[in-house]
This record gives C-alpha cells, structure tokens and sequence, in this order.
C-alpha cells in the first residue's frame, strides 16, 4: 500500500464478512498468491481513495533471479508483515476463549460485566482501562456492568445524558481526541 487505506476481510457466513485488518501505507497484502495457486483466504476492498504497488508472481519470479538482495528485503517484508498478522490473530483467538470460558462460568450478570472489561483490558494492547454500561429497560438508563481502572464511575447513566449523546454523535469516538477506540457505544434492541 503506497497510499490510503484497504479493509482485509473474510465470509464467516453467507451473509457475514469479518474485518481482519484496515491496512494502510507500507503494508502488504495478497502476499499468498505469489507462493501458491490456492483460493483467497480474505478479500480486499479499498477504504479511502487507494495506491498500491502491485507484483505479478513471473515478475516476482525475475526479481529473485535478477536481484536477489531486493528480493531478500522484500520477501523480509512479507514476513514481519505475516507475523504481525499472526500475532493478532493468536491474541484474538486466546481472547475469544477466554471470554468464552467467562460466558459459560455462571457468574452473576455484573461478575460476568467485569470479567469480560477486565480480559479485554488484558487483551488489547495500550488498553488499561474501560467500562461496560447495559441499557435498563425497568430505570430507563445504562447500568454499568463492569469497570476497570476507569476510577468513580457512574452507577447508571441517564439515556439524554450528554456522555450519550457524545457518543451516538461520534463525537468521543475521534481518535483525534482521545486516541483509537477510547469510546464506543454498542445498542442492542
């Protein structure tokens, strides 16, 4: 990628794709299809106005042949570019079971609340803290559920509170303002 930003994703079912990745200048990807004739294990779809560098498996082929230490530096590349990608996947993973063995532990509804803040603040790196608020349909609010680091919290907080509508706004969820992923808010009906 010279330019922009590309979304990696994969079907998990007919209907629903995973993001694994938004790539952007320096990364690279399609890397497989250099290496084996196998299916794509993940598609490709450009986020932002994009520039790739692109290299056809023949050419690819030539570079080693003809220049063998740009060759080494670019297969290099590849491969810290795949083992970053592997230790997302294995951190993702070792999350998702963990959060699994939480789901069935039979804890009560705030244990489970705190369990799962705290394994995602274990989790995710640069993460210290977080909260988990839950939408009362009896109070007409958001009940936190768990905490971590995240010091006096609110008990509950109002559905017309300005923290609310902040986030509904997307106005908290600005990287700009206080760093990727710091806020996010999540309804379920």
């Amino acid at each position: 990628v010279a330019g922009g930003e590309v979304v990696i994703s994969k079907k998990v079912t007919p209907v629903t794709e995973k993001v694994l990745s938004v790539l952007g200048p320096g990364n690279i990807f399609g890397e497989m299809g250099l290496f084996t004739n196998l299916e794509r294990s993940a598609g490709a779809k450009a986020k932002t106005p994009l520039k790739i560098y692109r290299i056809s498996c023949g050419s690819f082929k030539k570079l080693i042949e003809k220049n063998p230490d740009t060759a080494r530096k670019v297969l290099e590349q590849m491969l810290l570019s795949a083992l970053e990608r592997l230790e997302l996947t294995s951190r993702e993973l070792a999350a998702v079971y963990e959060i699994s063995k939480i789901i069935v532990a039979n804890l009560s509804i705030g244990g489970f609340g705190a369990a799962v803040i705290n394994q995602i603040c274990y989790s995710v790196p640069d993460i210290d803290s977080g909260l988990i608020y839950v939408w009362n349909l009896f109070t007409d609010e958001y009940d936190l559920l768990g905490s971590v680091n995240a010091g006096t919290a609110a008990e509950s907080v109002p559905k017309a509170s300005p923290i609310v509508d902040f986030l509904k706004a997307g106005i908290l969820s600005d990287p700009g303002l206080f760093g990727p992923g710091s806020f996010a808010l999540y309804e379920a009906g």
